[in-house]
């Protein structure tokens, strides 16, 4: 599993999602925060861990 989908409006809620702190970095900065096809939902997509790490240096 790379994300999980969230059962709420993406036009109400995508900024709020994005702005959930997780270690002291918001969420937008750890994943991919996009609409998802099928209905209105958010899909969050986690980037890798390799990327991660490199982000930090």
């Amino acid at each position: 599993m790379d994300g999980v989908r969230v059962k709420l409006n993406y036009d109400k809620y995508a900024d709020v999602i994005a702005d959930v702190v997780i270690d002291g970095k918001k969420l937008s900065e750890l994943a991919e925060i996009k609409k998802s096809f099928m209905y209105d939902y958010i899909l969050v997509k986690i980037h890798n861990e390799s990327s991660l790490v490199e982000d930090s240096n």
